[in-house]
């Protein structure tokens, strides 16, 4: 049953052309993060209405950015930005107050995240290179680094890869295309 409706800009129609996350909320604020074309549009779900374009804030960010995840028990807030000449970012910011801390660059373009808070991991769909390939890295978000665990994925195609970490179970699972038959992998994660 829809409980109730909030009116703002169209994230899908006003996105770049990406296939990341778009929506993260903080629990403990009660406040819904949205991206857009134009930025990051936070929503205090205590007030949320259907005038919702008034009370809308942006979070300051100077670049596009294409996707998001809310970590709100360690308060942090990780964008997936675009960076012209330098390729697609994780920015990580601070969930109150929108300081960077951290950034680590992914490579050519970011698709999916799959947030692990058990192990305050995430796993990234990234473009690694210019070409239309695909690989799912590892990241350890109390500083950015690189776990080492790599996964190329070379068949069924990159639009149609996305990815879910079982944070009890310690694993990834990752749904695609095998030519028309739709499949879920799942692999063990270290640690």
């Amino acid at each position: 049953r829809l409980l109730r409706e909030i009116a703002y800009r169209n994230p899908r129609s006003s996105a770049t052309s990406t296939y990341s996350n778009h929506m993260g909320v903080d629990t403990q604020e009660g406040r819904l993060f949205i991206q857009d074309s134009d930025g990051v549009y936070v929503v205090d779900l205590s007030e949320a209405d259907l005038a919702m374009n008034e009370r809308v804030s942006t979070v300051p960010f100077g670049q596009t950015v294409e996707g998001l995840m809310v970590d709100a028990q360690r308060r942090r807030l990780y964008l997936a930005t675009a960076t012209t000449g330098v390729g697609a970012t994780i920015t990580s910011l601070d969930l109150d107050t929108f300081a960077q801390l951290s950034s680590v660059v992914m490579g050519n373009q970011i698709y999916r995240m799959a947030f692990d808070s058990t192990r305050n991991r995430l796993a990234v769909n990234t473009r690694p290179t210019g070409a239309f390939d695909s690989a799912l890295i590892l990241l350890d978000l109390t500083d950015l680094s690189i776990i080492d665990f790599q996964l190329a994925i070379t068949d069924g195609g990159i639009l149609e890869v996305d990815v879910a970490v079982d944070s009890t179970a310690n694993q990834l699972l990752i749904s695609r295309l095998d030519g028309n038959q739709p499949r879920v992998e799942i692999y063990q994660l270290p640690g």
